[in-house]
Order: structure tokens, then sequence, then C-alpha cells
């Protein structure tokens, strides 16, 4: 394995360990590291590294660093979902991303961290084609997150199947696991793993793993839209001959309910360039449409394009899929 991977490797594994704790700096210079569990008006509770809980008073309190966030409920019913910072003024408060904010002394009750939320959707989807070239495209694809305060952890899986004129023209599965560190509300750190394969394409196996810098230009329940870029390394095997390569990519995320809620538009593309190793630019992007037949049960329209600049032998530059599903959701 060469450097720049192993460096890539390096990345990724720090960062887990970056975000090991939050800590609180006191009036009187001191600084406690640890994990803040609760909050009130006037007093704070901080599990340190080592040791016993403490509680804090909050006006002995200067700053508290925490990327965990906070949901606080206002008297007229309103909620403000943010993390702990220090306003203009140099209050502290809980501050959501549109800057509503709820200044700590005036909290109504105790607030803990939230509480990590789950989902998990599996869904199959066809293409089928009849007259001159009878052909049949079908995808199962699953996909899962784990929120936990800053720490994001999502993955999907696919297994993508092709048959034209009763011969099997692809056979491609892909496997991805991302996680992200939210550091502040807008920015994140990010690493991930993925393989894929395609043996018809003459794919045996393609790793990819890289770290990286995110951006979040709406985080919200209604909508989410990231940024961001990743160094990648990329190990793969064509024809049986073995390549390692390193790739700067770009990826964004989009997603926005609508109708209510009962529906979801989105859409994630990413376009990676290698800069040593096999040469090969790849871009792959996913659009459509979801809607809620049930509080379980959505049906989905999709159009994949996915683009490689030296695809392996067997394969063509361009890949166009479109899908028509029914999927189920669990949370």
């Amino acid at each position: 394995m060469n450097l720049p991977v192993k460096l890539i490797g390096i990345a990724l594994f720090s960062i887990a360990g970056a975000a090991i704790a939050d800590s609180i700096e006191m009036k009187n210079g001191d600084r406690i590291s640890g994990l803040v569990e609760e909050i009130s008006a006037d007093s704070l509770r901080i599990n340190p590294e080592y040791g016993d809980p403490i509680v804090v008073m909050l006006d002995a309190v200067a700053v508290i660093n925490s990327a965990e966030r906070f949901v606080v409920e206002r008297a007229d019913g309103t909620t403000v979902k943010g993390s702990i910072a220090n306003t203009a003024d140099g209050t502290l408060a809980v501050v959501d991303e549109a800057g509503q904010s709820v200044a700590l002394i005036s909290l109504p009750a105790p607030v803990e961290p939230d509480d990590y939320t789950w989902f998990v959707t599996s869904d199959l989807s066809a293409n089928v084609s009849k007259g001159n070239t009878e052909s049949e495209d079908w995808r199962w694809y699953t996909a899962g997150e784990v929120e936990y305060g800053a720490h994001l952890h999502k993955g999907d899986f696919a297994i993508d199947k092709q048959e034209a004129n009763g011969v099997e023209t692809k056979d491609q599965s892909y496997l991805t696991y991302n996680y992200n560190w939210n550091f502040n509300d807008a920015w994140f750190l990010t690493g991930g793993v993925a393989w894929e394969q395609d043996p018809i394409k003459d794919l045996q196996n393609r790793y990819r793993i890289g770290a990286g810098l995110g951006y979040y230009i709406f985080n919200t329940d209604d909508i989410f839209w990231s940024v961001g870029v990743t160094a990648d390394g990329v190990f793969e095997e064509i024809g049986g001959v073995k390549d390692e390569s390193l790739a700067p990519r770009w990826f964004l995320d989009y997603k926005q309910k609508v109708i209510d809620g009962r529906a979801e538009v989105f859409h994630r593309h990413s376009y990676a360039t290698t800069v040593s190793g096999r040469d090969n630019d790849v871009f792959k992007s996913s659009t459509g449409f979801r809607f809620d037949l049930t509080a379980a049960i959505y049906a989905k329209i999709q159009i994949d394009y996915n683009n490689e600049s030296e695809p392996a032998a067997l394969a063509e530059n361009d890949d166009f899929k479109y899908l028509i599903g029914v999927g189920v959701r669990i949370n």
C-alpha cells in the first residue's frame, strides 16, 4: 500500500479520536473535558473522562464546547434544536441553524442531549421492456442511518441485475458506510469505506476508503443538503489486474420533504478523479421522488446516471437506469 493511501487510512480512523469529548471553560480559567449530560437554567452536569459526574453552576461557566444537539420546547409550544453557543452579547444559549436561540438561564426545564434517531428503508425496483429487445432490470436497495448527537452513521447496500434477451448482462453489488462527526451546526468531518463488483463487466472488486470535510447548507427535519470533499484511496481488480490509486472526490446529498411531508424529492451525486494510479474519472448520481402510501410503505421513481472515463473493458462509459419500485421504512 503506497504512502498517500496509508495517510488516508490514518485520517479516517483519527476522526473518531477527534470526537471523543465535550469541554467547558470556567471563568476562573479552569477547563473540564468530558460529556455534557444535562443543562438547566442554573447548572450543568458534565461527566469527565476520568472520575464521577460533576455539577457546575452555570454562572461560573464562560464557554461550553459541545457538538451535541439539544431540544428546547418554548412556552408557546415551538421547539429549538441546536447546539450550545455564545450569542453576540456573550449569553450562553441553544442556537439552531436559523439563528433562533433560547438562553440557558431561561430554560423552562433541564435538557439532555437529543436521543439518537434511526431508520432503515428497503425497496425493490424494476424496469421491464418488451418488443424488439426484451430486457429486465431490477434492483434491491437497502439504506439506513443512525444519528446520536453529533455523530451520524449511514450506509447502503444494493444488488443490481440486468438481463437482455435471456442473457444476464449485469450482476452488480455495492456496499457503503459513512461516518460524520458534526463539530458544529454547519461543518462535519467525514470518513467512509465502499465496495462494489460486477464480474460480468470484468470488475472483480473495487474498494474505496477516504476521509474529508463536509458542510451542511441545510440540516432540518424538512430539508437536508450537504456538500463536501474527501481524499480517497481506491483499490480495484479489473480483468485480473490489481491497481491502487488516489482520487479526490466531491459529493452532494440533497433531500426535501414536500406535500405536507408525505413525499420526498432527492438527489445525490459524487465525482472523483484520480491523481495517481490508473486514470479514471467517475461520476455517479441518483435523482428521484418518493411518496408515502402508508406510514411504513412508499413508492419510488428514480433515475440513475453513472459515467466512467476508463471503465472495465466489458463495460460502457455511460450507464442510465430508470426504476419504479415500492419499499418499506422502519424507524
